[in-house]
């Protein structure tokens, strides 16, 4: 199956805590449009195409952080890495995590206070070891798992389909 070459990612991408760099994103600011459309999660900022892993699917913002949903490639061997650690670190309770580091342009900062991102061009998402924003963090959920269980949930449908299948045929209705 397709679905077991891709692994589906989510998790906080930026919030409005500082960051390592001493910087705060204000999150009605950040443009996510290029990203959506056109960007990659990349490994460890790296680019080149060696380096991509996958690709987002959606961007859900909150009061003050944002969220990514996603895929990553699992026939590539630094996604597979990836994923598979964050699976790891998840299953053993571990108090780290792979996280998400953001990519792109500082279009405009707060007069009043340079640290403050007010505006941001989001053109990639890094999947990091270290993520810059300690609230980024990368989630996992194996595809098999939610293909299973549509099929649980399937199989629970497919009776009532083939009666009132059935009763179509039979009356014409």
């Amino acid at each position: 199956s397709p679905y077991n070459k891709l692994g589906f990612v989510k998790g906080v991408v930026s919030s409005e805590i500082e960051d390592q760099a001493g910087d705060i994103i204000k999150q009605d600011g950040i443009d996510w449009t290029y990203f959506l459309d056109k960007g990659y999660f990349n490994w460890e900022h790296q680019s080149g195409p060696e380096n991509i892993l996958g690709y987002p699917t959606k961007i859900i913002k909150g009061e003050a952080e944002t969220s990514v949903e996603g895929y990553l490639f699992l026939d590539r061997p630094k996604a597979k890495d990836a994923y598979d650690m964050a699976k790891i670190l998840k299953d053993v309770q571990a108090p780290r995590s792979i996280g998400f580091s953001i990519e792109g342009q500082v279009i405009e900062r707060d007069k009043a206070n340079e640290n403050i991102i007010t505006k941001a061009k989001i053109l990639n998402v890094s999947v990091t070891a270290h993520p810059c924003n300690p609230d980024a963090k990368l989630m996992v959920k194996a595809l098999a798992d939610m293909e299973e269980t549509m099929r649980k949930k399937a199989t629970t449908i497919e009776p009532t389909l083939r009666k009132n299948l059935r009763a179509i045929i039979v009356t014409g209705k």
